[in-house]
C-alpha cells in the first residue's frame, strides 16, 4: 500500500511487529479518523497510528470527518469496506458522525476537547454523547482526569480505570535539510508587507520575516553561520498562540541579540488568524515563518535549533515537544498543564510564564552549553522510558482486539 507521506517503514526504528502467529488477517479493516491537514501533528500521528495497525497485519483506512455528508454516508462506507473498529482522534471534530457509528470505536482525547470545547455547551454535549456511546475513551495524560470537565463530557459510569492512558510515542528520522542553508539558499530579504514564495522538497512554502533584512548573509556579523534558532513547530492557529511571544523576541533581536532569530514552522489552520500573524511577522524584524515542510525536514530544523519552542494555551500530548526531545535540542515550553506533564522545569526541559520569561530562559541557553547538554541528556532518557514505539503499538493492537466485531 502507498504511503501518504509522513512516517514510513524504513524510518521507523524499534521492535514493533509481533510474533507471526499473532499477526491478524489482512481482511480486518479499521478506519482512522482525524484532522489530516498534511504537515500537522494530528497527520504525523494518524500515520504513526497507522503504520502500527498495518504492520501487525490489519488493513487500515484513513479519512478525514469532512469527507462524509452525513451519517448514512459514514455507514455506508463502514459497510462496503467492512470495517470493523474506528478510532478518531478528537471526540468533538468526529463526533458528528460518530453517534451513528454501526461498529466499535474509541476516541482519543485531545488536548482541545477538554480544555476548549468543552467550555460550549453545544460542543459539549456532541462530545459527552460520543463518549458514552464509545468503547473506550483513550488519553494521551492522566492529567485530563485532573481536569474537572473531563467526568462530566465522560459518561457518569466511566470510572479513571476505565480510560486507556496512552502516551503518545515518539519516532524521528531527521533528513540532511538544513534551515539555515534553506535560508541562504532562498536569500530570504523581505521587507515590510513583501512576502517571498520560495520552494523546498518540490513543495511551495511561503517565507515571511520582518522590517528590515532578515537572516541574508553567508558572512559578516549578521551572516547566516552565526544564527541562532528558535522553532516554534505547528499549525497556526489561536489555541498555539503563536502571537504570544513575537513582540518580546523582536525587542530583544533588535536591541541585544541580533544572531537569534524565532522561526515559525507549520501549515495554516485558521486563515482569519493566519492573516493577523503573518501580518504580526511582517513588521517584526527578527522573527519569520514557513509554511510547511516535510515531516523528516521538519526533524532536522527541530535538531539544528538551539530550542524547540511550545507558546499554546492549551495542548494535549505536544508531538513536536517529543521530537526534540529525541533528537536532542531543549525545550522551551509555556507552563501549561500538558506541558508541566512532560517538562520539569531546569530537569529536562524549560518552562516560561511571560514573555520576558522566556526571554530570560532563551540568553540563558544561549550563555550555558553545559546547561544545554544536561536538559537533553535527560529529555533524551525520558523518550526512551516512556515513549516507545513498541509500548504504543501493543496498546493500540490490545484495544482492536478486545473491541473489534
Amino acid at each position: 500500500m502507498q504511503r501518504e507521506g509522513g512516517v514510513s517503514p524504513a524510518s521507523i526504528r524499534g521492535p514493533l511487529s509481533p510474533p507471526q502467529s499473532a499477526m491478524t488477517p489482512r481482511r480486518t479493516t479499521i478506519l482512522l479518523l482525524a484532522p489530516l491537514k498534511k504537515m500537522s501533528g494530528n497527520y504525523s500521528t494518524a500515520v504513526r497510528l497507522r503504520y502500527h495497525f498495518e504492520n501487525a497485519g490489519y488493513q487500515c483506512l484513513m479519512e478525514e470527518t469532512k469527507t462524509f455528508l452525513n451519517n448514512q454516508s459514514f455507514q455506508e462506507y463502514i459497510s462496503t469496506r467492512h470495517v470493523k473498529f474506528v478510532l478518531s482522534l478528537h471526540a468533538y471534530h468526529s463526533g458528528i458522525i460518530l453517534t451513528g457509528c454501526p461498529v466499535p470505536y474509541a476516541v482519543i482525547l485531545g488536548g482541545t476537547d477538554v480544555h476548549d470545547y468543552s467550555k460550549d455547551p453545544e460542543k459539549f454535549e456532541l462530545m459527552r454523547t460520543v463518549l458514552h456511546r464509545a468503547s473506550c475513551p483513550v488519553q494521551y495524560l492522566p492529567m485530563f482526569q485532573r481536569n474537572p470537565e473531563t467526568p462530566k463530557i465522560s459518561r457518569p459510569e466511566i470510572s479513571c480505570s476505565d480510560i486507556a492512558i496512552i502516551p503518545q510515542a515518539v519516532c524521528t528520522c531527521p533528513s540532511s535539510f538544513s534551515l539555515q542553508n534553506y535560508f541562504r539558499r532562498m536569500g530570504v530579504m523581505t521587507f515590510k508587507g513583501q512576502t517571498d514564495v520560495v520552494t523546498s522538497g518540490g513543495q511551495t512554502d511561503v517565507v515571511t520575516s520582518g522590517t528590515q533584512t532578515d537572516v541574508v548573509t553567508s558572512g559578516g556579523p549578521t551572516g547566516i553561520s552565526e544564527v541562532s534558532i528558535f522553532l516554534v513547530v505547528g499549525g497556526i492557529r489561536a489555541v498555539k498562540d503563536p502571537l504570544f511571544l513575537i513582540q518580546a523576541f523582536s525587542d530583544w533581536h533588535v536591541n541585544n541579540e541580533q544572531s537569534a532569530y524565532l522561526v515559525f514552522l507549520g501549515p495554516k489552520i485558521e486563515e482569519d488568524y493566519c492573516q493577523k500573524f503573518i501580518q504580526e511577522v511582517d513588521r517584526s524584524p527578527g522573527v519569520a515563518y514557513i509554511d510547511g515542510v516535510q515531516l523528516e525536514d521538519t526533524h532536522a530544523a527541530i535538531r539544528d535549533s538551539v530550542a524547540l519552542v511550545n507558546s499554546s494555551r492549551s495542548e494535549g500530548m505536544a508531538s513536536a515537544i517529543l521530537e526534540a526531545m529525541d533528537v536532542g535540542t531543549v525545550v522551551i515550553a509555556r507552563d501549561i498543564p500538558a506541558n508541566c506533564d512532560l517538562i520539569e522545569h531546569g530537569h529536562n526541559g524549560l518552562l516560561f510564564h511571560s514573555p520576558q520569561d522566556f526571554v530570560k530562559l532563551a540568553e540563558l541557553l544561549l550563555t550555558s552549553p553545559d546547561v544545554r547538554a544536561r536538559l537533553t541528556k535527560r529529555a533524551k532518557e525520558q523518550v526512551v522510558s516512556r515513549h516507545s514505539m513498541a509500548t504504543e503499538q501493543s496498546a493500540y493492537l490490545s484495544l482492536v482486539q478486545k473491541f473489534a466485531v
